[in-house]
C-alpha cells in the first residue's frame, strides 16, 4: 500500500520519476512469492501491472492473455493430469477398430435369461455371472443388434464386438430386456461417431413405444442425434397388414432384408372382459440373400402362441429363435397355453405348424430367453421338445438348441462355433451343464473326447 500511495504522489509531479519506481517495484513483484496461498504473486503483480496500464500506457500482458483475477497456479503434480496423454475414446476405438468388417457372416447369441432376472440372481449370490443381453447377426458387411436388453453391451464387448460393429439396431418392443441399452448403446456411438473414419449412422428400426422414447431424447438433444441415427418407427402396424408384410432393406441394403410379423404380447388392460394385446409388437423375418439363394432368419421375440402366428410369419424359417420364458406343468404337457409367452406349448405347436405348412422343419431351432428361477432346465426342456417333435414326424429331423450366450452360427450353412476348438462343424453334440448357470458347450467331433 505505501508502494501504491508513493507511485500516485510521484505521478502527480514528476511522471518520469514516477515510472522509475513503478518498474523498480515491478521487478520486484516479479521475483517475489508471498507463500500464504496458490495464488502467490499473481493478485499484487496484476494490480501493478494494471497501475502501469493506466499511468504509462504499459501492456499488461497478462490480461491480454486472458488470465483472470485472481492468477492462479495450478500445482504441478495437478496440472500434468489435468491433460490425458489420451483419450479413452480413442483407446476405444483402436481397441475395436480392426475387428470392423472383418467378421464372418452370423449369427451371435447375447442373450441369457429375461426380464430382471439377471439382476435379481447377480443380488441374490452377489455376483456378476447372470446375464440378459440380446442377439447380433452380421450378414453381406451389415453388422445388426436385435432387442438390446440388460447386459447387451458388456455381452457384446465380451465376445469382442463394439458398438463399431452395428449398422442397424432392430427393437420389438420396450421391455427392459429388449431395449434396457438401447439409450447406452446410443450414448456409445455419440463417444466414437467422429473417431470411425467416415461417419457412420446407426439405423433404428423400433417399436412405437421404443421409437417415441428415442424422439423424447432427440428432441430433446440428449440422445439419437439426426446427424449420427436414422429412426423408423416400424408400428403400430394394427390392421394395415401391408406395413407388416412389406420387406425393408436395412441400411438400404438390397441383400438384407427385414420382414415385421404382428405378435401377441402386451396385454391391453384398459379393455375390461375382454383379452386384447397391444398392436405395436412385432416379430422379425431377416431375409439374407446370397449368389445361391435367400435364407431366412425368423425370430418370434415375446409372443402368446395362436394359430395365426404361422400366418403372419408367411415364410419359411431356415432358422428359427423362439423365445420360450418360464415352462409350467400345464403348459409342458400341451393342455394350456402360456398368455403373453410361447411356452413350451408354443414351440411345439409352432413347429408342427411350420411342418404342416412348408412341409419340412427349420434346419436349426434356438429356444431363447428361458426364465429359469432356481433350477436351470434349459437342456432338458429342449432334449425333451426335440424327442417329441421328432416322435410326431420320423422322417423329418430337427436341431433344437438351448440357447447360450456366446453360440454361434454360421448363416451359409447353419453350421455352429465349436466351443472349445472355434472350428464350424454341423456334427455336433451340446455338453449338459454339471452345475447351475454353467454354459452348455457346443463341441465338435474331435472335441468332444
Amino acid at each position: 500500500m505505501k508502494q501504491v500511495i508513493k507511485l500516485l504522489e510521484a505521478a502527480v509531479d514528476d511522471k518520469d520519476k514516477a515510472q522509475l519506481i513503478w518498474e523498480e517495484q515491478n521487478k520486484i513483484l516479479e521475483n517475489e512469492t508471498c507463500k500464504r496461498c496458490v495464488f502467490c504473486k499473481g493478485c499484487k503483480l496484476y494490480f501493478w501491472l494494471e497501475l502501469g496500464e493506466i499511468l504509462f500506457n504499459k501492456v499488461n500482458t497478462k490480461k491480454q492473455n486472458g488470465v483472470y483475477i485472481p492468477v492462479r497456479n495450478i500445482p504441478d503434480n495437478i496440472l500434468r493430469n489435468l491433460t490425458p496423454s489420451k483419450k479413452i475414446t480413442d483407446i476405444y476405438y483402436n481397441k475395436y477398430c480392426r475387428k470392423y468388417s472383418k467378421l464372418e457372416d452370423g449369427f451371435i447369441v447375447l442373450k441369457g435369461m429375461s426380464s430382471s432376472t439377471p439382476s435379481l440372481m447377480n443380488s441374490i449370490y452377489d455376483t456378476n455371472q447372470y446375464s440378459g443381453g440380446g442377439f447380433y447377426l452380421r450378414y453381406n458387411g451389415i453388422g445388426i443388434a436385435i432387442d438390446p436388453g440388460y447386459h447387451f453391451i458388456d455381452n457384446l464387448h465380451h465376445y469382442g464386438l463394439s458398438v463399431l460393429d452395428i449398422d442397424a439396431v432392430v427393437i420389438t418392443h420396450e421391455h427392459i430386456d429388449h431395449n434396457n441399452d438401447m439409450r447406452l448403446l446410443d450414448d456409445l456411438h455419440h463417444a466414437v461417431y467422429n473417431l470411425a473414419g467416415p461417419k457412420k449412422k446407426i439405423y433404428w428400426y423400433l417399436d412405437k413405444v421404443s421409437y417415441e422414447i428415442a424422439r423424447i431424447y432427440q428432441k430433446n438433444n440428449t440422445g439419437f442425434q439426426e446427424e449420427a441415427n436414422i429412426i423408423y418407427c416400424l408400428s403400430d402396424h394394427g390392421e394395415d397388414k401391408s406395413k407388416a408384410e412389406k420387406e425393408i432393406c436395412i441400411c438400404d441394403n438390397v441383400e438384407v432384408r427385414l420382414k415385421i410379423f404382428k405378435t401377441k404380447h402386451i396385454e391391453n388392460k384398459k379393455i375390461k372382459n375382454l383379452k386384447k394385446y397391444n398392436e405395436h409388437t412385432f416379430g422379425c423375418c431377416f431375409l439374407l440373400e446370397n449368389d445361391k439363394d435367400t435364407k431366412c432368419l425368423v425370430y418370434t421375440s415375446d409372443t402368446s402362441y395362436f394359430p395365426e402366428l404361422i400366418e403372419n410369419i408367411n415364410i419359411y424359417p431356415d432358422v428359427l429363435i423362439a423365445n420360450i420364458s418360464g415352462i409350467y406343468e400345464d403348459d409342458i404337457m400341451l393342455i394350456k397355453k402360456k398368455e403373453r409367452h410361447l411356452g413350451y406349448y408354443g414351440c411345439y405347436h409352432l413347429l408342427i405348424d411350420i411342418k404342416e405348412r412348408f412341409n419340412k422343419f427349420p434346419e436349426m431351432v434356438f429356444i431363447s430367453e428361458f426364465w429359469n428361477g432356481e433350477h436351470d432346465i434349459r437342456f432338458d426342456v429342449t432334449s425333451f421338445l426335440e424327442k417329441e417333435i421328432k416322435r410326431e414326424d420320423e422322417k423329418h429331423s430337427v436341431r433344437i438348441i438351448p440357447a447360450e450366450v456366446g453360440m454361434v452360427l454360421r448363416i451359409t450353412d447353419s453350421a455352429l462355433r465349436c466351443t472349445q476348438c472355434g472350428k464350424f462343424t454341423k456334427e455336433f453334440k451340446l455338453h449338459k451343464p454339471n452345475s447351475y448357470n454353467e454354459k452348455i458347450k457346443v463341441l465338435c467331433k474331435s472335441c468332444i473326447y
